[in-house]
This record gives structure tokens, C-alpha cells and sequence, in this order.
């Protein structure tokens, strides 16, 4: 659920407008659109329709309901990518096999991977947990909890803001971020912003691309000079 730190962000130095000197919001928005709510609620519908989820009492029943909660995250996954990198990585490679077999194993790579994705994070997730932040995450909106005014989440503070987005991120497009900087803009905040072109999707500041390794690193760098 990595694109919660980004709100976490917001959300602190808005609530604490004096603990933080730097802060940088990577890759996230200050509420979620009706498509981010749409697949969170795809997610948390295919847990709920897991008949061992048990109206979330399954550790009492000695049960998981791990069918539906991977099925949740191959839905999240798809979000976190791109259609791009999704196409050289796997185009319609097929897997394992030379022809295509007709029926509903894993034929294409894809189906693979995403199966693997959802299998692994069963094993390190609680179902619950994954229903109760997705709609903490949709509950999320800065721009209300401010009578409709962004601005005034952030005009307490005196920090330094650096707002990163990627080209091919689709999830928390580069507007929902250059929205955040024109609210800071607004109130006169020390703001910076940068676009990072990356293939990757939302998932690139978790992966290794040098454009947004290289500028976060100089801006962290700077900051730290300039606290000395």
C-alpha cells in the first residue's frame, strides 16, 4: 500500500506545520479519484466475497480468506504499472509453453506474474488490514477537510516542499501533483516540482530509475547544506 505514504505526507505537515523542514511527496494526490476509488472497492469486494472472509471474523473460524485478498492485489498491481512496460516486459509472451493450450491456466506470462504477485502478498498481508486502509485512502481529501481550499492545508508551515510525479504513472497522474504545487504556489510556499519521464508507472519510485534516484539525491543533498 505504498502510495499511502504520500498521503501520510500531506497529511502530518498539515496537521504539524512546524515538525519538518523538507518534505517531498512523491507520486501520490491530496484525494482519490472515482477511478482510484473504483479499484479499491473491486478489492475489497473480492475479499468480502471470499467465503472464508466470514464478515472479517476469520481468525476466529481458523480461516483466510486468501482467494479473494489475492485476487485484490492482482487488481492493485495492474494499477501500479504501465501499459508500456507491461507490453516490452511481457507483450504476449506465453508461458512455458509453445502454443496456447484454450483453456484458463496461466497460458500468457502476465497471467503468470500477476497470479505470483497476488500468491506472495497473501503471506504477508492481513485481508482486514488491506479493507480498512484502501477506504482510509478513499475517505482521504485534503481539499474538503479545508472547506474546498487545498491551499490552506499548508499555509501554517514554513517547510520546504519538492514534488516528484512520472510521466506513465496513470494511478496519481502528473496533474493530481501539479494541483498540490499550484496550492502552494498559491500561498507563496518554497515549492519545487519535477516531472520524471519513466516507463515504469507509479511503481518507479520503488524501482531503479537514475533520473529520479539522481534528482531526489540532489535535492536532499541541497537541503541538507543549506540546514548546516
Amino acid at each position: 500500500m505504498d502510495q499511502w505514504g504520500g498521503m501520510q505526507v500531506l497529511q502530518f505537515i498539515s496537521n504539524y506545520p512546524d515538525k519538518a523542514r523538507t518534505v517531498v511527496p512523491i507520486a501520490c494526490t491530496s484525494s482519490h479519484s472515482a477511478q482510484n476509488i473504483a479499484f479499491n472497492e473491486l478489492g475489497r469486494q473480492a475479499i468480502a466475497s471470499d467465503h472464508n472472509w466470514s464478515e472479517g471474523k476469520y481468525l476466529s473460524n481458523n480461516t483466510l480468506p486468501d482467494k479473494g485478498l489475492s485476487v485484490a492485489r492482482m487488481a492493485a498491481h495492474i494499477t501500479y504499472l504501465s501499459k508500456k512496460g507491461l507490453q516490452e516486459k511481457f507483450g504476449r509472451k506465453l508461458q512455458e509453453r509453445d502454443a496456447l493450450k484454450f483453456g484458463f491456466d496461466a497460458d500468457f506470462q502476465i497471467e503468470s506474474y500477476l497470479r505470483y504477485q497476488g500468491s506472495v502478498f497473501v503471506d504477508r498481508f492481513d485481508a482486514n488490514s488491506y479493507l480498512y486502509i484502501t477506504r482510509a485512502m478513499d475517505y482521504f481529501d485534503l481539499v474538503k477537510q479545508f472547506d474546498g481550499n487545498l491551499s490552506n492545508a499548508f499555509k501554517k508551515t514554513k517547510a520546504k516542499f519538492f514534488i516528484i510525479s512520472f510521466t506513465s504513472d496513470w494511478l496519481y497522474p502528473t496533474q493530481e501533483n501539479k494541483d498540490i504545487v499550484i496550492a502552494l504556489n498559491a500561498i507563496g510556499a518554497d515549492v519545487g516540482f519535477v516531472e520524471i519521464k519513466s516507463d515504469k508507472g507509479h511503481d518507479s519510485f520503488l524501482l531503479d530509475v537514475p533520473d529520479f534516484l539522481k534528482t531526489l539525491k540532489n535535492f536532499l543533498d541541497k537541503s541538507y547544506l543549506e540546514r548546516k
